[in-house]
């Protein structure tokens, strides 16, 4: 896999990575739809995987990490934690 052309890491990445792509695409898609500013470190990690860029093994992690944080499931569990510090910090503070 050492010298592999430019073309042939776009064909990897995107037989390799095909879910990690669709996941990524559509977390954009919903940031943009809700009128949240996209994430730029997410945007980037699209453009390697499209882009045919080689994915080392801390990129891959990254990827995998940004699709679990925003699952729903984990969304709404960080949801309920937040609701439940946020008032006993508050109350800290004043």
């Amino acid at each position: 896999m050492k010298n592999k052309s430019k073309m042939d890491w776009v064909k990897h990445n995107k037989t390799k990575y095909k879910s990690e792509i669709k996941s990524l695409t559509e977390i954009i898609n919903t940031q943009t739809k809700s009128g949240i500013v996209v994430n730029q470190f997410t945007a980037d990690m699209l453009l390697a995987l499209r882009s045919g860029r080689k994915i080392t093994f801390k990129m891959e992690q990254a990827i995998l990490n940004i699709i679990k944080r925003n699952q729903p499931a984990f969304i709404e569990t960080r949801t309920k934690w937040v609701e439940s510090v946020v008032p006993k910090i508050n109350l800290i503070i004043s």
